[in-house]
């Protein structure tokens, strides 16, 4: 009977350690080990020691990233790259959270074993770009700026490029602070499409330390500063004014994505959400002008920046002309140059036809008819002091004599 009682025991023993045995394998050899998470700007790489047992291969390895994504890994490849331009899930500047789970191969939902991991990019604390912001205007010319990371060295230096599962478009135009660092960037026209995540990137390089990188996702289209409605105009009829425009140019076209907001005579204030782009409204004129002015927004649907545009320049309305001016601005370079064009006619016709010659004729200087009589007697006295010329035997002479005239038959000679 003591002899029965030992086997069970010692059977009972058995299955113990035995099972002890399984489980302190399954906890060794399930898990891969040495696992690691290696962070570069848009890819995360995994990597783990080849020692696959057997038993591993009965079971799946899934991967989640930031408790939102899940992956599926294989075991003999030893490493797992996950690209996030390709996926846009997240950003991992700020660092990286993984669990590993062992599931049951015939039933997913039976999880056997998990393991947490974290990581955290490499490079200086604090050297990322900081103040990150970008602005869409003039249609597509993308304008991205950043701060230097408080503990970047004077000659970091950081590089901009633009990403998503196809392209990859570098900044070629950059904006520099006063230690020449490059803290912005302008790309014109760029081959990304703005209603899609696009993935940013920002890596920095010092020659003092290793500069840490800064990524972002961002839809651009929800950083696109609006432009006012164009082609404006006015049309006044049987007491309705009608008001008629066109939306701005977009990168992409948008259909039935923008508000409107109508100003007349600064005080009506009309918001207009759908319908085609006119607005009539009944206004009885008594000799007063019209000035409207227009704004627009996204739609919610549309875009996240739901901020309005800049108001319009005004278009006036004349109730007397029965048309619509011209803006005031307008108004002013029009009389600029028919102003020019009168004083060009002007001088031209003064110059063709001498006008200025008759109005102002030059007036003439008086007539010397008699000599000085102080210059008459100088020439006397010097004819008569001269000598007289050398007679030569060949030459007839001709006496000539000069006589004196009082000054009292000069006056007689006068009157």
């Amino acid at each position: 009977m003591k002899m029965e009682k030992l086997s069970y025991l010692f059977v009972l023993i058995s299955l113990w350690f035995l099972l002890e045995l399984t489980h302190s394998e399954k906890e060794i050899s399930l898990l891969p080990t040495n696992m690691k998470i290696h962070l570069y700007p848009g890819l995360i790489h995994i990597t783990w020691d080849c020692n696959i047992t057997e038993s591993m291969k009965n079971y799946t390895y899934d991967i989640t990233f930031q408790d939102a994504t899940d992956e599926t890994i294989t075991l003999s490849d030893c490493f797992f790259d996950y690209c996030i331009p390709k996926h846009m899930d997240f950003e991992i500047h700020h660092g990286l959270h993984i669990e590993v789970f062992v599931k049951n191969i015939s039933d997913t939902n039976d999880i056997i074993e998990t393991k947490e991991l974290t990581a955290m990019p490499e490079g200086k604390e604090n050297t990322a770009a900081e103040n990150f912001a970008c602005v869409v205007y003039n249609v597509s010319i993308v304008n991205c700026s950043w701060t230097a990371g408080r503990e970047a060295p004077k000659d970091t230096n950081y590089s901009l490029a633009i990403r998503n599962s196809d392209t990859c478009v570098p900044c070629e135009d950059y904006r520099h602070d006063s230690f020449g660092r490059q803290v912005g960037c302008v790309l014109k026209s760029p081959n990304i499409n703005f209603n899609n995540k696009n993935y940013i990137q920002l890596v920095g390089s010092s020659e003092e330390t290793s500069i840490r990188f800064y990524d972002a996702r961002l839809k651009l289209n929800n950083y696109v500063i609006l432009d006012p409605p164009r082609n404006i105009s006015l049309n006044y009829s049987m007491n309705n004014l009608e008001i008629t425009w066109e939306e701005p140019e977009t990168y992409n076209r948008m259909i039935d994505c923008f508000d409107y907001n109508i100003k007349i005579n600064e005080a009506d204030n009309i918001t207009i959400t759908r319908g085609p782009n006119s607005y009539k409204a009944a206004i009885l004129l008594d000799n007063e002008n019209l000035a409207v002015s227009m704004r627009m927004k996204w739609k919610s649907r549309c875009s996240e920046n739901l901020n309005w545009s800049r108001w319009s320049e005004p278009i006036i309305y004349y109730s007397n002309a029965g048309s619509t001016s011209l803006a005031p601005h307008y108004t002013l370079i029009t009389m600029g140059i028919v102003t020019a064009a009168v004083l060009f006619i002007l001088v031209f016709l003064c110059h063709r036809y001498r006008i200025w010659k008759k109005l102002f004729p030059k007036v003439p200087q008086p007539a010397m008819k008699y000599f000085d009589q102080t210059v008459q007697k100088e020439f006397w006295d010097q004819n008569i002091l001269d000598p007289p010329p050398k007679k030569y035997d060949d030459e007839e002479c001709i006496y000539t004599s000069i006589t004196e005239i009082s000054k009292k038959d000069q006056l007689e000679i006068r009157t």
